[in-house]
């Protein structure tokens, strides 16, 4: 009798650990998601063309291109808004200008 409970003591707590453990990833996931969806939305407002997310080295990114120059621009994932990438778009887009002249 001692084994059982023992046993089944450990495998009930075991099934709450691994079912909590899916739960949080789950809410990590649909998280990280929601932020994908807002910064997709965000350089879409802005003016941009989504290119995606790199993530790694000193910040984490959010890659777009300019719709004039094709120039694949950044921001750091903490500082994405429309006015952001308009704003990125517009600095680019003034300097590829100059260029071309």
């Amino acid at each position: 009798m001692k084994n059982w409970m023992d046993y089944g003591g450990r495998r009930i707590k075991a099934d709450y650990d691994a079912a909590r453990e899916m739960v949080e990833q789950q809410a990590e996931a649909d998280e990280e998601r929601a932020n994908m969806i807002g910064a997709m939305k965000a350089v879409a407002e802005g003016g941009g063309i989504w290119v995606g997310r790199q993530e790694g080295g000193l910040y984490n990114l959010v890659l777009f291109n300019s719709p004039l120059s094709g120039s694949t621009l950044a921001l750091p994932t903490t500082e994405i808004t429309a006015e952001a990438v308009r704003r990125r778009i517009e600095k680019s887009d003034s300097e590829f200008r100059k260029r071309r002249q």
